[in-house]
C-alpha cells in the first residue's frame, strides 16, 4: 500500500464542526449480503456510507465514538482528514479539525484520550469535557500509523516507515526509536501478552515479549489495518478478509475468520463486535446469526 502525502492547509482551528461528511444510516440490519464470521452468517448494520475510503478506525468506549480518517480528493494526489461518528445516537458525522492531513488514530481508554497523527505532528484530544481542542505533543513528524498499548503511544513515520514510542503520561518524555524493530514496517500492535506484531512487505511477524526473534506467519502479505480485540487478540485486515495469527507447533499461519471485500479499516466496539470499513461504508458485524 502506497500513501502519497502532500501538505494541505486547513482553515479549521477547532475540533468539531457541524458538517455532514458522510451519510449516517438509520438502524437497519441487513441479512441480504450477510458476512460469514467464524463459519456462520451474521447480520450487518451499516453505520455510515458515502465516505471516501475510511481508514484508521479507532473506537472510544466511553462515548461510543468511532474515529477515522478519510480521503478528501481535493488534489490530484491523496490527501486526508479526520472525523468521528457516534455509533449509538448521532445522525451526523463530525469533522476533527486542527490536524493537517490527518491520517492516523489511536485510543487510550484508561487515560480517556485519543491521539491523532498528521503530516506535521502528533496530537492529543480529550473527547469528554470542555476541552474541545487538539494539543500538539510531537511536532515536525509525518505519521503513517499509530497504536496505543501498555501505557505507551507507538507511531510509524512516513516515508521512512520507522517505529517510535512515547510515554504520553510523562510530560518530559521524548520520542525514541524502538530499537528492536529496525526494519521498515507498515503496521504495529501489541497483543494481550505484550508480544509485538509488525507487518512489512513480506507479511506478518510476531516478536515475543522480551526477545528480538521474528516468527513469520504464512498467508496474506498485504494489509490495510491491524486491530486488537477486547481479549487481546490481534486481527489483520487484508484486502478481502479479516485474519488472525495461529500457532500449531511449528506451523505459523494466518487464518481467515471473515471474508469481506475491499477492506480499509478495522476496530472493535465495547462489546467486542467487529466494525470494518470498505471503500464507502462503515459497517458493524452483529452477533445475530442470520435465520435466527
Amino acid at each position: 500500500m502506497v500513501r502519497k502525502i502532500i501538505i494541505v492547509i486547513l482553515s479549521i482551528n477547532f475540533v468539531t464542526v457541524l458538517r455532514v461528511l458522510g451519510k449516517h444510516v438509520p438502524a437497519k440490519n441487513r441479512c441480504d449480503g450477510s458476512v460469514e464470521l467464524h463459519g456462520k452468517h451474521h447480520k450487518q448494520h451499516v453505520l455510515a456510507k458515502g465516505i471516501d475510503r475510511p481508514y484508521q478506525l479507532a473506537y472510544y468506549n466511553h462515548t461510543h465514538k468511532l474515529f477515522y480518517s478519510y480521503n478528501l480528493e481535493e488534489k490530484a494526489e491523496d490527501t486526508f482528514a479526520l472525523a468521528y461518528l457516534d455509533t449509538w445516537n448521532s445522525s451526523k458525522i463530525m469533522e476533527v479539525g486542527g490536524v493537517r492531513n490527518g491520517f492516523a488514530t489511536a485510543v487510550d481508554e484508561d487515560g480517556r484520550a485519543v491521539y491523532f497523527g498528521g503530516s506535521e505532528g502528533v496530537y492529543k484530544y480529550h473527547p469528554e469535557g470542555n476541552d474541545t481542542g487538539v494539543k500538539e505533543i510531537v511536532p515536525h513528524v509525518n505519521v503513517w500509523d499509530m497504536f496505543y498499548g501498555n501505557r505507551t503511544l507507538y507511531y510509524i513515520t512516513y516515508p521512512r516507515q520507522k517505529l517510535y514510542k512515547l510515554n504520553v503520561h510523562d510530560d518530559k518524555a521524548e520520542p525514541e526509536r524502538v530499537a528492536s524493530v529496525h526494519e521498515e514496517i507498515y503496521q504495529f500492535a501489541l497483543d494481550g501478552a505484550h508480544d509485538m506484531y509488525i507487518t512489512n512487505r513480506t507479511g506478518v511477524y510476531r516478536v515475543r515479549n522480551g526477545t528480538d526473534d521474528r516468527i513469520h506467519y504464512r498467508g496474506e502479505t498485504m494489509f490495510r489495518a491491524v486491530a486488537v480485540d477486547r481479549k487481546g487478540e490481534v486481527h489483520f485486515a487484508g484486502r478481502h478478509g479479516i485474519f488472525v495469527a495461529r500457532d500449531d507447533k511449528q506451523n505459523h499461519t494466518l487464518h481467515e475468520i471473515a471474508h469481506v471485500r475491499n477492506l480499509f479499516g478495522l476496530a472493535f466496539d465495547e462489546k467486542n463486535d467487529i466494525i470494518y470499513a470498505d471503500y464507502h461504508e462503515i459497517v458493524k458485524i452483529l452477533p445475530n446469526i442470520c435465520g435466527k
